[in-house]
């Protein structure tokens, strides 16, 4: 047995099983009966665990289902938390990480600058005091 893929499946239906856990079980976020019911399931439908990825659901509102469900870095789960903002700008959508790797500008200053109730466009448009 691939032991790393078996130990994300035993924890993945302890969460869930778990009503006092209240990021899965209490919020009633399952996994799907093929995976409950098998692990080769699971590991036929996700394949084997990229070196340093974790499972991760696409829609957090979501179960554990193949339809739902791949590896992820650490990086792209951050991203993909319930409450990560999300900040939309000329027809796109991204949390302020996101936007601070694509644009330069911090995500500290973007959040600031929403906050104070800036316009998007301000937002990403204006400098920062005493850059050029």
């Amino acid at each position: 047995l691939p032991i790393s893929e078996y130990n994300v499946w035993l924890k993945m239906k302890q969460r869930c099983k778990n009503p006092r856990n209240l990021s899965y079980g209490a919020r009633g976020i399952h996994v799907c009966k093929r995976w409950d019911e098998s692990f080769l399931m699971f590991l036929s439908d996700m394949g084997r665990r990229p070196l340093g990825m974790t499972i991760e659901r696409i829609d957090n509102d979501l179960g554990y289902s193949p339809e739902n469900c791949r590896w992820a870095t650490a990086k792209e789960q951050a991203n993909n938390k319930r409450n990560s903002r999300r900040i939309t700008f000329k027809g796109k959508t991204q949390t302020a990480p996101m936007w601070e790797a694509e644009t330069g500008l911090s995500r500290k200053a973007i959040l600031r600058r929403i906050n104070k109730g800036w316009e998007i466009n301000r937002v990403f448009n204006q400098p920062i005091r005493g850059r050029k």
